[in-house]
């Protein structure tokens, strides 16, 4: 910074020049931004689903992995509702927060109770809607809270587990059936039994009679 001196005749009679040494300055901005470059590569190449949200629940960051599970665009994304964007089941078809089912909506409650309480962290499950397949997708999610720039930012990590919940269905079913047909033999056995005893009982009648 330079700063010059002028006479009453308005001609320069002196100057004063200041430096400042902001090497190291330069330095940490610099080390900032390859420290921001390497956790958005991390963010990116995580082959789960990630997003971030501001504390009114809109999207600021969601990861590749998140939008190929779900659809959408990285553009559509940011800075809307999260049930928007990933058609929540409980808020369909009136839009993140103005169904009547939201208040029931475990996502949201979890968003909510993370905004109140800087050290919540919550493991949950819950179905969302893909945009690619129409079809509800199972995710289980694990949500943690990070401060960024004096902000906080709550974080959901989000897992597929449409498969498993499938499998389980199936389990489920098969139990049900196996359970049905072992019901159907034992009522059929103590028919049989019944149907058995009771001329059984009557030949044994008549021969103590006779």
């Amino acid at each position: 910074m330079i700063r010059e001196s002028y006479d009453k005749t308005g001609n320069i009679i002196g100057s004063t020049s200041v430096f400042r040494d902001i090497t190291r300055m330069h330095g940490l901005a610099r080390k900032l931004e390859s420290d921001q470059y390497y956790m958005r590569s991390v963010f990116e190449a995580a082959k789960i689903g990630i997003c971030s949200l501001s504390i009114r629940g809109e999207i600021v960051e969601v990861n590749e992995a998140a939008l190929e599970t779900l659809g959408g665009t990285y553009n559509d994304a940011l800075g809307q509702q999260l049930g928007d964007v990933f058609k929540c089941v409980n808020c369909m078809p009136y839009g993140c927060g103005r169904s009547d089912k939201c208040k029931f909506c475990i996502i949201r409650n979890n968003i909510e109770a993370a905004v109140l309480d800087d050290g919540f962290s919550a493991e949950f499950v819950a179905a969302v809607i893909s945009r690619v397949t129409e079809e509800p997708i199972w995710l289980q999610f694990f949500l943690t809270q990070v401060w960024k720039e004096n902000e906080k930012q709550i974080v959901l990590t989000m897992i597929d587990i449409s498969k498993r919940k499938q499998r389980e269905k199936e389990l489920t079913e098969a139990r049900r059936m196996a359970e049905a047909a072992n019901n159907t033999k034992t009522q059929f056995l103590a028919n049989m039994s019944h149907e058995i005893r009771t001329p059984i009982n009557g030949m044994t009648g008549m021969i103590n009679l006779t």
